[in-house]
């Protein structure tokens, strides 16, 4: 089923024109669709040379397409059995009733999108933007109108699509990319509005870089028991990111089976490094909940988040150990 926040546009008179009667045009609202879940592991066709098969599921008619049609192709490249609904221009060579035909579609998200950096996250944006150009200046009437996206990797981190026309960083005209590069790297903590031009149509991303998480706030009464502020501890509930950096993480085997993580490559000053948490230490389990894998480590970071004590069950220098984390107000 999909997502119950479908909202379609759909504005062409030929989205109901006989077989074969060459290009639909449609305009799909996809804010807050669940397409991840809706356009994977999809039917596919048996005849030569393959595709998608369109089935009797009502979701189809959202892109314009009939039971029995077959998506051949996505923007000119054979379909496997997903479909990549991100925003802007997708086009699907279809054949209908054994004629071509080419769905056109147009994507589009929020007006609004906010972006989250945390510390981490903006120093990766910062190394970034100092390895070369970032956008291209445009003009409109011979004037200077704003900066072309040019950088596909900004997307990871800032949210920007090739092709966007920056026009304002938080009011202030951006008509140079060393005005929009020097506009990221000093990026405040806080909430920072970037208007862009997306698809003729003007989106707002919110910038919200965070604050440095304090590691040093975390104080050890002994090996055994650290107490971590609620900061720090909110901190590491929005960011899980976190448990993976500055440190090297590896599957722990006993007699051929995984139990465990052991801990290598320890950096100073880093997250494990404050939490008391050693090299070659062996973490077992979290308040008695496996972490033999990611989908594990997500589970048990999403269930204790909230909670007030965590004990950690380890195998430090080949005896077993455990550390009492308590949470305490700052």
């Amino acid at each position: 089923m999909l997502h119950a926040t479908w909202l379609l546009l759909l504005w062409t008179s030929v989205a109901n024109a006989a077989p074969g009667s060459g290009v639909i045009n449609l305009e799909v609202d996809i804010a807050g669709l669940d397409r991840w879940s809706a356009w994977r592991h999809l039917p596919q066709a048996a005849d030569e040379p393959g595709g998608i098969a369109v089935d009797g599921d009502p979701k189809w008619a959202k892109l314009g397409l009939k039971q029995g049609d077959v998506i051949r192709t996505e923007n000119g490249h054979p379909v496997s059995d997903d479909l990549s609904l991100g925003e802007g221009v997708v086009l699907l060579e279809v054949e209908r009733a054994h004629k071509p035909m080419i769905v056109r579609l147009m994507l589009r998200g929020d007006a609004k999108e906010d972006v989250k950096l945390t510390a981490d996250e903006f120093v990766d944006l910062v190394a970034h933007t100092n390895r070369g150009p970032m956008s291209t200046a445009v003009r409109a009437n011979g004037q200077p109108s704003g900066v072309r996206i040019v950088d596909d990797l900004l997307f990871i981190r800032a949210r920007l699509h090739v092709g966007d026309i920056v026009r304002t960083i938080d009011g202030t005209p951006i008509v140079t990319d060393s005005q929009f590069t020097a506009a990221l790297q000093a990026l405040r903590i806080g909430s920072t509005d970037i208007a862009v031009d997306r698809d003729g149509r003007r989106v707002t991303v919110s910038m919200v870089r965070e604050a440095n998480v304090e590691l040093a706030a975390i104080r050890k009464r002994s090996d055994s028991a650290i107490d971590v502020p609620t900061s720090v501890r909110d901190a590491l509930r929005s960011d899980f990111l976190m448990f993976t950096r500055k440190v090297r993480i590896v599957p722990a085997v006993t007699n051929g089976k995984i139990h465990g993580v052991k801990l290598l490559e320890i950096e100073p000053g880093s997250l494990y490094d404050a939490l008391g948490l050693r090299n070659d230490d062996t973490i077992l389990d979290v308040d008695g909940r496996s972490i033999d894998s990611i989908r594990d480590a997500i589970d048990t970071h999403t269930a204790l988040e909230k909670a007030d004590k965590i004990t950690v069950h380890l195998v430090r220098r080949g005896k077993p150990f455990a550390i009492v984390y308590s949470v305490i107000a700052n």
